[in-house]
């Protein structure tokens, strides 16, 4: 009679299953998200961007309010020492903010209807003399050719180092080629600027908004403050909540400093450069302070960014001039009495960074964020700097306390009674 064996199952074998099992089924999980992941971070991204145009005005608002705090601040100090004000503080605040919004506008007027015309201006002669100027470059060129006889050694030496046949105006053509294809391309530029219009409106008017949400922002700033400090106190211990509290402060005085008095440097540097400009008769004088001045927000390399379309405009005014090579003199002078003085009167150490780290943070923000990262890389740097620091002072302060053991060291009247003891044991 055939007897049948009951099946005993290994208990290592199911283990081993079990576990290949997991591993399987864990692994398909994974595939299944990688692969789906970039529809998730595609959907998530946009969500944001949408929200982020939703906010814009509010951003916009946060922003102005920011910058025009500096001198609401400083009025209403000014109120707070008039014993009229000093019970009477929302009138007091109402009237900082308006003193502050109506020098803001008057600045912006200021712009719109003397300055941008003079830009605009200068904008227009510089395309309507285009090709009188491009008629110049090719005069220059066909008379260094013809007249240049100090051209042939060089070009021997060109031809004797790479082992070519170049004449010289095929070195010269070499390099004028890729000026000719930019200005070249000027007609593409100016329809993508047109193109651009409709957005630009729509920005204006989510400035404007924000406008209007920034006057509600100062008039209501105790309140936006009270409202966040009672949010962290509840959300994180107190010590931790106060940290918060601190880093926020000092990273807020950073931005404050760094926007303000770069901005007010960036002004003084445009002005004298102006009238540099008046003095000396360089061309198109508005719109290359302009250049100079707004480039000049760039710590470190934005001067040498300024100075290239500037070097290249007054080039291409009069080549045969020579003014172009006066314009670089003044602007090297203007930006060595600007890094030795004028910087350092208004601007101090309001980043705490080094030179080295300001180099570093100009080019990681432009790598990724491009010529808006450049003017924000530095404050922001600064700012994490600021926030490592305040986490690292913290985490050196626990771990002393925690290192220090207390020690017991016996008080004179304890020493007095351990003698007494020992004087009656004898």
């Amino acid at each position: 009679m055939i007897q049948i064996k009951k099946f005993r199952p290994n208990k290592n074998y199911l283990e081993v299953s079990a576990y290949i099992l997991a591993i399987v089924v864990i692994s398909i999980i994974i595939y299944m998200f990688l692969n789906s992941l970039g529809h998730v971070v595609y959907n998530i991204m946009s969500f944001l961007a949408a929200g982020f145009r939703i906010l814009m005005p509010f951003i916009y608002g946060f922003i102005i309010a920011f910058f025009v705090n500096v001198p609401v601040r400083r009025i209403e100090k000014i109120f707070g020492k008039l014993n009229f004000f000093t019970v009477r503080k929302k009138l007091a605040r109402g009237l900082s903010v308006l003193i502050s919004y109506i020098l803001l506008l008057g600045g912006l007027t200021y712009l719109i209807v003397v300055l941008i015309p003079q830009l605009t201006q200068s904008t227009e002669n510089l395309w309507l003399t285009f090709e009188v100027n491009i008629a110049n470059i090719e005069r220059a060129y066909y008379d260094i050719v013809d007249d240049g006889y100090w051209l042939d050694s060089i070009t021997r030496t060109i031809n004797g180092l790479l082992r070519t046949e170049y004449s010289p105006a095929d070195l010269i053509e070499m390099v004028l080629e890729p000026v000719m294809y930019m200005f070249a391309s000027a007609p593409t530029i100016i329809t993508a600027i047109f193109s651009g219009v409709f957005s630009f409106l729509f920005s204006t008017f989510q400035i404007i908004m924000g406008l209007v949400v920034s006057i509600y922002m100062l008039l209501e700033k105790e309140n936006f403050s009270r409202v966040g400090k009672k949010f962290l106190f509840a959300s994180f211990k107190k010590r931790r909540a106060e940290r918060i509290v601190d880093v926020l402060k000092s990273s807020s005085k950073i931005f404050e400093n760094f926007f303000v008095g770069k901005s007010v440097e960036s002004i003084v540097v445009g002005v004298i450069f102006y009238y540099i400009c008046i003095v000396f008769n360089f061309p198109y004088p508005a719109l290359l302070s302009a250049i100079i001045g707004v480039t000049n927000m760039i710590p470190f390399i934005g001067p040498f960014i300024g100075a290239v379309p500037v070097i290249i405009i007054v080039f291409l005014n009069d080549p045969m001039s020579m003014q172009f090579l006066w314009v670089a003199l003044a602007i090297l002078i203007l930006q060595q009495i600007d890094g030795i003085i004028i910087g350092p009167k208004i601007l101090g150490d309001s980043t705490g960074l080094s030179q080295l780290g300001v180099i570093f943070a100009i080019f990681v923000g432009g790598g990724l964020w491009g010529l808006p990262g450049m003017f924000f890389g530095v404050p922001l740097f600064a700012v994490l700097k600021n926030a490592a620091y305040h986490i690292i002072d913290s985490r050196y302060d626990k771990v002393s306390l925690e290192s220090i053991e207390p020690s017991v060291e016996p008080k004179e009247n304890d020493e007095n009674i351990i003698d007494g003891q020992k004087d009656d044991a004898t």
